[in-house]
């Protein structure tokens, strides 16, 4: 004890801070400014706290805290004031060429403050010296982060690798010096030129090794046959158009973007203009003239607004490729806008392969299947009709096409020949490396090193060529003629309206509500992402305290959308009028994923009766994997009364070691205020933050053991149990959380409990789980417009899709700022819609929270919340749940009822010839039948034996129930080919019939919930 005393009175600075504006470190050139966090009531964003704890280390350490370090020349002009407080290096105090400004004594505080706040903006003024010999420090996605120290263990080369999430993170990275440089697309410098406080500068670009020379990447052009007769783009009203594919810079959106805001000749109208520049034609403005027509219905989503637009301005076109992330709707748009499809090679289709779609492809279907204008650009324009691209010779063009029977048309109307310089509509710049000013001095030698690289990856065929440079077999790095900042670098290409293309006013973004501060702040990337890379509408974010604040919210119109676990799908459905509308996609385990229990391998547990006293970590109150899975557990094996009121009195006493069940004790999971408080004695609050009152058990990622990856720390911490999902050990073990508490944790020291007893290793979970459960589900409100609906599926749709292929730009299904499972679950791989894509399980747990498993936990999950309002358990009272019954279609149930009990019906052909309808009237009838049925899930009579089918007139037992929803399910798969168990991914593009008999499908699963069949 001597000796700890010892070590903890040594010799230390106690408090030592001091407040500095933050333009003055933005402005110091320093390398690294880690400073002391705010505290919740200290957050003025316009200062920081540098300095470190008084728990500090001893005098003659390099402080591991938050420390200001400065440039040698800038701490030099610093200890003049100073004096001893700023030592220069010295043994271990800090590398070669900076020092650190140490803590001093409280009493020094004040008059370090009053110095620093006079002397240190004069100082940090002046550049950092950079050594000659000094490694360029490139930002990378951790992704890459291999592949880039690959190529910094060059010796030819001096760069060393700065990893961040993505290129997001990479940005802010090289705004804040803790990074160089980085390559970036147009759409990233679009994103760095609005980043507050600024000054990045494009210093090189990536070019095509055919076109070395030109200025930019491509140009957009309409081609139109020379004998036209057009003076004017009004003109292009009626015509037949030929466009790249839908959702395309040079076919789609420029298009769209230039026809709405069309180039006329300067004139002293007063009109809205821009000046651009164009290469051939010199000064002209933009002046919104309306050409298209108005797209901006709030009835129709974006896209569709768009279409309309288009195929009333064309008569006809070839418009290829997904019109919507949802086939169905896809299909849907593709016929009401059908015109924009004739002049594909496959108008049915639509879609790629189609000669007629490309670059080339929009040509071909100008010269060769009745287009008047093909939307396309320069280089292809050139190689169809056999002209010089760049230095190369003339290609050999395409048979029986003549270069002179073609023109360009420009944004004034006017004609250029093809075989002269284009008049352009837009240009989309070349991918370029971004800098900050700081390196603007040493630009020339850092333009050295990339060229080098590029040399060396070329002649090694290196892999990091590509994955860190982005540079490819047919391009290069090439200087510009001088660094240029982002926003003037997109403005001579006239690309920035292109990025920010709208259909006007209304705006309608999709509001995600969020229930952290950090989970805001990974809405707010998305938003700025997503904008860039034409996701629209736009996303927005709204912060509420729980998820219960969020569920009001969405409900009251306040917000859109919030993902959600099974469990508190339930409560959204049941309680707030909500509904999904899209649920998480998991790999190879599609729309599910598996609810286990995890031990440490050095402990004893080896069944769940043995969890009885130990210490249980969740991960949250009614969700699924944490909470209702873990319940029904206990339940079904009597480990646990089912007559005990509330069920979390039960849970406290079984796991009477202490548990954290984040959000039991909020309002609305505790409204007796019943809930015993020692659900929540395990749970640490934020303790990165030392803030463990106001986010204590708190059901949000404020509180360090909330959800999957905090219920996995609650167990390292000194928990027995964990209950998670199975990917969270793997994912927070064996260097895959980066944070302190797990950096040293291995998959190999943990296991899974078996429900039936004894334990395996983490990867088995296939055949060791409590349950196999539903997606995750995205909700929005009951009452909103099916065409809102789809806006918002939309939107989410493609943003899952772009960076599920691309966590490059933005890792939407990542660990955010450390953070793990924010806005989605960081395992999902793609979205779907929960009425297509999702599968029976996402539509089933909608209705009411069905797990296709294990049904049963449902019903416990139901008998909780009745127990907690009645105070009782037991059978429902008997609800007469008949409906007004249409006579007709109430005969043919009957019969089919009937006909099914009776077993005389083989197949739906039976009941066809025993009722002489229709067998599309069968499948109909059958339809509502089990439609009908589904609502007597929980309606028995007082006896708990017979279900009463209300406006059938009769009764039923529960076996014969079960045995009516067998027999069912035999005609139906006996008729159409499929059975219970396969996915709607398996029957898209099939026939109606056989869609429709597949959701009956599904719908006798709900019948089978009721009787806990499997």
């Amino acid at each position: 004890m001597a000796t700890r005393r010892e070590e903890t009175t040594l010799d230390k600075p106690t408090f030592a801070w001091v407040i500095v504006r933050r333009e003055v470190i933005a402005a110091s050139g320093c390398r690294k400014v880690p400073i002391l966090r705010w505290g919740p009531h200290e957050r003025n964003r316009s200062f920081l706290k540098v300095g470190y704890p008084r728990r500090g280390p001893p005098r003659h350490t390099v402080p591991d805290g938050p420390q200001l370090v400065l440039s040698s020349i800038q701490c030099y002009l610093l200890a003049n004031v100073c004096g001893s407080r700023c030592r220069r290096d010295e043994g271990a105090y800090i590398r070669r060429d900076h020092c650190v400004i140490l803590g001093q004594s409280r009493h020094n505080a004040k008059m370090m403050f009053l110095t620093l706040c006079v002397v240190l903006p004069t100082i940090l003024a002046l550049p950092a010296r950079r050594s000659p010999n000094e490694a360029y420090r490139i930002c990378v996605p951790e992704e890459n982060l291999e592949e880039c120290n690959n190529m910094a263990a060059l010796s030819a080369l001096r760069f060393s690798c700065v990893p961040a999430r993505d290129r997001l993170e990479c940005l802010e990275k090289i705004k804040e010096r803790q990074a160089d440089f980085s390559p970036v697309d147009p759409e990233d410098m679009y994103i760095a030129a609005k980043l507050p406080d600024q000054d990045f500068q494009v210093f090189k670009e990536i070019r095509t090794k055919e076109e070395p020379a030109e200025e930019f990447r491509y140009e957009a052009v309409a081609v139109v046959h020379k004998n036209l007769d057009i003076t004017s783009v009004q003109e292009l009203r009626g015509l037949k158009s030929c466009h790249t594919g839908v959702g395309r810079n040079v076919g789609y959106k420029i298009p769209i973007t230039k026809v709405i805001m069309t180039c006329v000749k300067a004139s002293p109208l007063g009109h809205d203009t821009a000046t651009q520049q164009n290469s051939s034609s010199g000064s002209i403005q933009l002046t919104k003239m309306g050409v298209l027509g108005p797209h901006n219905d709030p009835d129709l989503t974006a896209r569709e607004n768009e279409l309309k637009a288009l195929s009333s301005f064309f008569t006809k076109a070839c418009l290829v490729g997904k019109w919507s992330a949802d086939p169905a709707h896809n299909t849907r748009l593709k016929s009401t806008y059908s015109n924009l499809c004739e002049l594909c090679e496959h108008p049915e289709i639509c879609d790629y392969p189609d000669k007629f779609s490309g670059y080339d492809g929009a040509i071909k279907c100008l010269a060769e299947n009745g287009g008047e204008v093909a939307w396309t650009k320069v280089y292809y324009v050139k190689k169809h009709f056999g002209l010089p691209i760049g230095d190369v010779a003339p290609q050999t063009p395409v048979a029986d096409v003549h270069p002179e029977d073609f023109a360009y048309l420009c944004p004034d109307g006017s004609k250029k020949p093809i075989t002269g310089p284009a008049c352009r509509w837009a240009a989309r710049p070349w991918q370029g490396f971004l800098i900050n000013n700081d390196l603007v001095s040493s630009v020339s030698d850092l333009r050295t090193q990339v060229s080098l690289a590029n040399t060396e990856g070329v002649e090694s065929n290196a892999d990091w060529l590509n994955k860190v440079l982005t540079i490819n077999n047919k391009t290069l790095a090439i200087d510009n003629e001088q660094p240029i900042s982002p926003q003037a670098y997109l403005d001579k290409a006239n690309y920035t309206d292109v990025i920010e293309r709208d259909s006007g006013a209304p705006h309608f973004p999709v509001r995600f509500c969020v229930v952290s501060d950090v989970e805001k702040a990974k809405c707010q990337s998305l938003k700025v992402s997503a904008f860039s890379r034409d996701i629209r509408p736009a996303f927005d974010c709204v912060q509420e305290q729980s998820v219960e604040d969020c569920l009001k919210t969405i409900r009251d119109g306040g917000a859109d959308v919030i993902t959600l676990d099974g469990g508190e799908v339930h409560t959204a459905v049941t309680q707030y009028n909500l509904k999904p509308i899209l649920s998480e996609q998991y790999g190879e385990h599609g729309g599910l994923y598996y609810a286990v229990a995890v031990v440490k391998k050095s402990s004893s547990y080896q069944s769940i009766s043995d969890l009885r006293g130990a210490k249980s970590c969740h991960t949250g109150y009614g969700r699924t994997a944490g909470w209702n899975v873990p319940l029904y557990t206990l339940l079904s094996k009597n480990l646990i009364e089912k007559n005990i009121c509330p069920y979390t009195k039960a849970v406290s006493d079984f796991f009477s070691g202490g548990s954290c069940v984040p959000g039991v004790l909020a309002p609305a999971n505790n409204p007796g205020n019943n809930n015993p408080t020692k659900l929540c004695d395990l749970c640490a609050g934020n303790v990165d933050e030392g803030d463990r009152q106001k986010s204590h058990c708190a059901a949000n990622s404020e509180e360090a053991y909330y959800s999957y990856t905090g219920a996995f720390r609650c167990l390292t911490s000194g928990g027995d149990v964990a209950f998670v999902k199975h990917t969270t050990v793997l994912e927070n073990t064996d260097g895959n959380n980066k944070e302190s508490w797990a950096s040293n944790l291995r998959s190999e020291d943990y296991e899974l409990l078996c429900p039936d007893g004894g334990r395996k290793p983490v990867s088995q979970y296939s055949s060791c789980n409590l349950a196999q459960v539903p997606p995750h589900m995205v909700v929005t409100s009951h009452t909103k417009s099916d065409t809102s609906i789809e806006t918002i599926r939309h939107a989410l749709l493609s943003a899952a899709d772009l960076y599920s292929k691309r966590p490059d730009l933005f890792k939407l299904f990542g660990t955010y700022l450390t953070k793990k499972n924010l806005l989605f679950k960081d395992m999902v791989m793609v979205m779907g819609a929960s009425n297509s894509q999702a599968g029976p399980a996402a539509r089933l747990y909608a209705d009411r929270y069905t797990n296709r498993r294990h049904p049963s936990v449902n019903v416990f999950h139901w008998l909780e919340l009745r127990c907690r309002e009645t105070g009782q358990m037991g059978p429902a009272q008997r609800v007469d749940a008949g409906r007004p019954r249409n006579v007709q279609t109430a005969d043919l149930e009957v019969a089919i009822l009937t006909a099914v009990q009776q077993a005389t019906a083989r197949s739906t052909r039976d009941i066809v010839q025993a009722t002489n309808v229709s067998q599309s009237a069968i499948g109909t009838g059958i339809s509502s039948l089990l439609k009908f049925l589904g609502k007597f899930r929980y309606v028995w009579n007082s006896s708990g034996r017979r279900l009463n089918l209300g406006g059938l007139g009769q009764s039923i037992t529960r076996r014969g129930y079960a045995r009516l929803c067998s027999r069912l399910a035999e005609l139906l798969s006996r008729d159409t080919g499929v059975n219970s168990a396969t996915s709607l991914k398996a029957v898209e593009g099939e026939t109606p019939v056989q869609q429709r008999y597949f959701e009956m499908l599904q719908l006798i699963k709900t019948c089978d919930h009721a009787t806990g069949g499997n």
